[in-house]
């Protein structure tokens, strides 16, 4: 990740940039950073306020520079009254649309600040953002931002605010304007005042990165491992390779590695045998007068001997960026996710699919996007679940009849204008996937007053019917599935037989009031615990159990449960996060364990297909860069763990003890950890009448059990198995 350095001060002029109306105050040689960079030239924004211009061509189209921006702004709004995106900075539309090699610095709905970065195939973006901040006018801002071809890092008022990281290159496009003040010319324009601003450009003096690109640093069984480090290019002479490696605990266990071999562009390093788990790797290297340290996390992971059959399988992800709208898609890209799904456990991949992107023009059909993404997915084993979503246009969205609906989650969430289009368009889509995609999720988040418009679930359940009767009367045997309810489960509103307009959600009650339940197959919802203390999903056991009740009362006891969207968030520990996730961040190691016992206390209580809310970021089980978090070890081996295994009984839920028993046959497992605090206990205690017993912790590491053998429970899942006795 890159972080942000203050320059005190730059060298005397030895070339001049004409760049209006920026002036080049100088171009500066040898002026080298303690990060191993090159300063090449600083331009001072003159009357910056609502100012455009262009970069020297000299400094585009370039992989190698560094670019970094400060402005000082004041803003003349208060949080609470202003929802307006203001824009302090802007290479290419970055939020109004997409362009490709674009950057934005905004204040977005007037309180949040981001920094986004996007690449030149639009397959991803890299992005730091705030929580929420309390914005009052002459407030005085000072925003630091930092990028360069694949990250991104944002200070405001000497600050840290975080890095952002991705897996595809951006380049500064040669003769684009860039905007100070606004967007593209004349959007979303800084209401306040500009007083300031300065661009530096860097050039990095060796250009390094991991071998292998995006999947650099999974390995598979117990090694020994070889990690390579490549440098095509340095300019501080012949470089010296070391490396050290640090685990979960950010303890050493590796130090200043010499290469096992090298040449003058790269450094192979032979790693010893290590636990299975995941690590931090840094390699440092030196030139005769630079230095660059490159960091990544790696994965060591046991052997995954199979996968459940996709009928059975618990694992799911949802990932709504995977689909891209048509033209936008990277196909190297999507391969090199769905590997690490795949490689992790995963059978199921939920995606949203928005109707104009299908049928763009009534009756015309581009199915090119989807197709790709389905016959990629069954290549890795993998089946679509399809989120059907609304469309964008004036005939199939009634935002055509309505004032704007500004607090909707997407333009997507307007229900059908008409309901005969959207029956057609169901039935086609129904008919092409044939064979392939077989169950229809109808709407994401029907319940929340921003999924759905109008907010009530008499239109709601309108298009639910439309939807069942078309899919069931084009393919029979298919099936459909709710929306992913986000609250109308929840014990303060499931008993609820009405709603106000301005409230958050409507509740079950209001919806069953409607007798919608004959027209799905699966009732799908989405038990977030992100803003529960500790974000712990331990307390939506009850809240499960009590709306398979209320199912049960509503005649739909015997229908599947499935949790369509959960994720933890992860990052400094304690540090509030942003986004949807403005809690205290979790460490890694707390996010794997949460998400075992997310999977295990879900079966329990009869959840029968989970879906880990999304592959990258501080709120996926890989970074936006493809390096792994702790979760993805954790998931590697919970698969494995849970292959073949049925959920027989919770042992103890009661205190701060979770034990649950899984079998098959006469195999056992069970899994425990402790909420808070530690417990010994017998482990002989846990599978009193089983043979052969071994410890398992969640990265997959075994130990055998001998006779009274004390096991430590803590936060973090283990694993006992056995074999029964009996």
């Amino acid at each position: 990740m890159l972080r942000t350095i203050n320059i005190a001060f730059i060298l005397c002029l030895f070339t001049t940039y004409a760049i209006s109306p920026m002036i080049c105050k100088g171009a500066a040689v040898d002026n080298e950073t303690s990060d191993g960079l090159r300063l090449l030239a600083s331009f001072d924004l003159k009357n910056p306020s609502r100012t455009t211009g262009t970069l020297p061509t000299v400094f585009c189209g370039r992989t190698d520079l560094v670019y970094d921006l400060t402005i000082s702004a004041v803003a003349n709004w208060n949080s609470n009254s202003n929802t307006n995106a203001e824009s302090l900075f802007t290479l290419g539309r970055n939020m109004n649309g997409l362009a490709p090699n674009s950057v934005s610095v905004m204040m977005w709905s007037g309180n949040i600040l981001f920094a986004r970065l996007t690449p030149g195939d639009l397959s991803d973006t890299a992005q730091s953002t705030t929580p929420a901040l309390t914005v009052t006018p002459g407030e005085k801002y000072t925003i630091h931002v930092r990028w360069d071809h694949d990250s991104i890092s944002l200070d405001c008022n000497g600050q840290h605010i975080g890095d952002g990281a991705m897996a595809s290159d951006f380049v500064w496009p040669a003769n684009r304007p860039y905007f100070i003040g606004f967007e593209d010319n004349n959007l979303n324009p800084w209401t306040g005042e500009i007083n300031s601003g300065t661009l530096r450009v860097y050039e990095t003096r060796i250009d390094a990165q991991f071998a292998g690109g995006r999947a650099s640093g999974y390995f598979v069984g117990p090694g020994a491992h070889r990690l390579e480090v490549t440098y095509p290019r340095a300019d501080g002479g012949k470089i010296r390779a070391h490396l050290t490696l640090s685990d979960i605990n950010n303890k050493q266990v590796i130090a200043n590695l010499a290469p096992s071999s090298s040449s003058d562009s790269d450094a192979e390093f032979r790693l010893p045998r290590l636990p299975y788990g995941w690590y931090s790797a840094t390699a440092a290297l030196d030139g005769s007068d630079t230095h660059k340290d490159l960091i990544r996390s790696i994965v060591i992971t046991p052997e995954m001997q199979d996968r459940e059959p996709i009928a059975v399988s618990p694992f799911g992800i949802a990932d709504e960026g995977i689909l891209q709208q048509p033209g936008q898609s990277n196909p190297a890209a999507v391969d090199a996710e769905l590997d690490r799904m795949s490689a992790m456990g995963m059978r199921w991949l939920r995606v949203w699919v928005p109707w104009s992107w299908i049928e763009p023009s009534r009756g015309v059909y581009d199915w090119t996007q989807l197709d790709d993404l389905v016959l990629r997915a069954r290549q890795h084993g993998l089946q679509i679940y399809p989120a059907m979503v609304g469309g964008t246009t004036d005939w199939q969205s009634y935002k055509t009849r309505e004032t704007a609906q500004w607090y909707l989650m997407s333009p997507n969430c307007y229900m059908p204008l008409k309901l005969a289009d959207w029956s057609e368009y169901m039935t086609q889509f129904a008919r092409h996937y044939r064979g392939r995609i077989s169950i229809f999720q109808v709407w994401n988040e029907p319940d929340a007053r921003n999924g759905f418009f109008p907010f009530d679930p008499a239109h709601y359940a309108q298009v639910l019917k439309t939807t069942s009767d078309a899919v069931r009367s084009a393919v029979p045997g298919d099936t459909v599935s709710l929306g992913g309810f986000c609250a109308a489960y929840s014990p303060n509103l499931i008993g609820s037989t009405s709603h106000d307009g301005s409230d958050d959600a409507w509740g079950m009650s209001e919806f069953y009031a409607q007798n919608p339940q004959a027209d799905y197959n699966i009732v799908d919802c989405h038990f977030y615990t992100i803003d529960k203390p500790g974000q712990s999903w331990d307390g939506d056991v009850a809240t499960v159990q009590g709306l398979r009740a209320f199912m049960k009362l509503h005649g739909d006891g015997d229908k599947p449960l499935w949790d369509s969207e959960v994720t933890f968030a992860t990052g400094v520990p304690g540090k509030i996060g942003s986004g949807f996730a403005q809690v205290p961040l979790l460490s890694g190691e707390q996010q794997a364990a949460r998400l075992v016992q997310l999977h295990v206390q879900s079966q329990s209580v009869g959840i029968s297909r989970t879906f880990w809310y999304s592959l990258r970021g501080y709120a996926g089980l890989i970074n936006n860069d493809f390096s792994p978090l702790p979760s993805y070890a954790a998931h590697v081996e919970l698969s494995e763990r849970l292959f073949g295994m049925h959920f027989m009984r919770t042992l103890s839920s009661g205190g701060e003890t979770r034990v649950y028993l899984f079998g098959n046959g006469r195999s056992r497992l069970v899994v425990a950890w402790m909420n808070t605090g530690e417990q010994s206990i017998a482990a002989s205690s846990l599978l009193p009448n089983a043979l052969n017993l071994k410890r398992v912790d969640m990265m997959g590491n075994v130990g055998n059990i001998l006779g009274t053998s004390m096991i430590q429970l803590t936060n973090s899942p283990v694993y006992i198995v056995g074999i029964d006795r009996s």
